[in-house]
């Protein structure tokens, strides 16, 4: 997924803005294989890939990866509050 969201917005964005942003974070490190979220779970989050990668999987085919920098979730955390697709 090249052309989804990228860490280079952040360097638009204000340190101090930044460090309130860490205050509602919360860090997770998954294993191989492990689910972040299931397809029709209520959204809301976002995730931001530190580093790793994370399979974009749609019924059991990888569609896409997302490597360091890059973000998850950005359209139900901002735009809806809807399943994730």
């Amino acid at each position: 997924m090249a052309d989804g969201p990228s860490a280079s917005w952040l360097a638009h964005v204000s340190d101090g803005v930044l460090e309130r942003a860490v205050d509602h974070c919360q860090l997770f490190q998954l294993e191989p294989l492990q689910v972040l979220w299931a397809t029709g779970e209520m959204g809301g989050d976002l995730a931001f890939v530190r580093d790793g990668q994370l399979a974009v999987d749609r019924d059991g085919v990888v569609v896409g990866t997302l490597g360091p920098g890059e973000l998850a979730g950005e359209g139900s955390a901002f735009f809806s509050r809807e399943p994730h697709h």
